[in-house]
């Protein structure tokens, strides 16, 4: 995945056997093949029953649709959005920049996370997003959100989930839905 900046992450996409679908990356990747900084993004109870992973594909139907991800277990399919960062549970800059999500920036133009890829080229610049350290200075301070250690605290117990059931995990948060 190539982020707003140009840098380009490898996105993990892990079906557990407990029902569970993580996604991760390598913060420390885009300039480095031996340094090893992962994160998780986000991590989704997919389904009930945590029945195993059998198989995940992810589905790219058109240019006007957003990518989805199939996941498959013994005994049924579900698919879920890939890309997970247009939603009113994600109103701040800082909390936006703070998913370290790849697919995910702040555009100050229109005051929304949105996916890169739905914004042109040639405008990409101008969007928000810091992947490795989660925050940036180019987001306004509005009170609670001041440093970096904070940003998580504060971020973790406002986001609301937006799908299926969502799981935060202990190594990161951050993690959103």
């Amino acid at each position: 995945m190539r982020t707003a900046d140009g840098k380009t992450f490898d996105i993990l996409i892990i079906g557990t056997d407990k029902g569970k679908v993580i996604r991760a990356i390598n913060t420390a990747a885009y300039d480095s093949v031996s340094r090893v900084a992962p994160i998780i993004i986000e991590e989704i109870q997919v389904f009930d029953t945590q029945a195993a992973i059998t198989d995940l594909k992810v589905v790219r139907t058109g240019q006007h649709h957003e990518p989805r991800l199939i996941v498959v277990s013994n005994d049924e399919i579900q698919t879920i959005p890939l890309r997970r960062c247009y939603t009113s549970s994600i109103p701040t800059c800082s909390e936006c920049v703070a998913l370290q999500d790849p697919y995910c920036a702040w555009n100050p133009s229109t005051s929304r996370c949105v996916t890169v890829g739905s914004v042109s080229t040639s405008s990409q610049s101008s969007l928000v997003q810091d992947i490795i350290a989660g925050y940036s200075d180019q987001c306004p301070v509005i009170g609670i959100f001041k440093g970096k250690d904070q940003d998580r605290v504060q971020l973790e117990s406002k986001l609301k989930p937006i799908g299926p059931k969502v799981g935060v995990s202990q190594s990161v948060v951050g993690v959103y839905s």
